[in-house]
């Protein structure tokens, strides 16, 4: 009778323990597609190692604050948008410390560029109260 009890309680939490596996690994595929748009910027931007280091370092914190963001279930979606330009606007204040003028130049433009198409996708969506 013991023995059918824990097994009981190892299946009830099993599909808890393989969803939480899921969330955490990243399929190779999609980890794939993900580098690929900031390898190819970081070719057109033409960066040193070391501003490549400096960039990537800039890119990876400012990812993980729009992360912690994103999981924030309490501030309405409109706040978070919010907050996300001002992220915005303050990597590019400190991108643009790492590169040359003619770089940034480029860069702003692919920025840009990627921000009016996520305004776009935005405004398409419904909203939902």
């Amino acid at each position: 009778m013991k023995n059918f009890r824990i097994i009981v309680l190892l299946l009830m939490f099993l599909p808890v323990f393989a969803v939480q596996a899921q969330e955490k690994t990243i399929p190779a595929d999609k980890a794939e597609k993900l580098k690929k748009p900031a390898q190819k910027k970081k070719e057109l931007l033409k960066m040193t190692p070391e501003q490549d280091a400096k960039y990537s370092q800039i890119m990876n914190r400012y990812a993980q604050k729009r992360r912690d963001l994103k999981n924030d279930t309490v501030m309405k979606m409109e706040e978070k948008r919010k907050i996300v330009k001002v992220y915005f606007n303050e990597m590019d204040a400190e991108v643009q410390k790492v590169l040359t003028a003619e770089q940034f130049a480029t860069y702003k433009e692919m920025e840009d560029k990627k921000r009016l198409r996520m305004d776009q996708m935005q405004q398409k969506q419904p909203k939902i109260k």
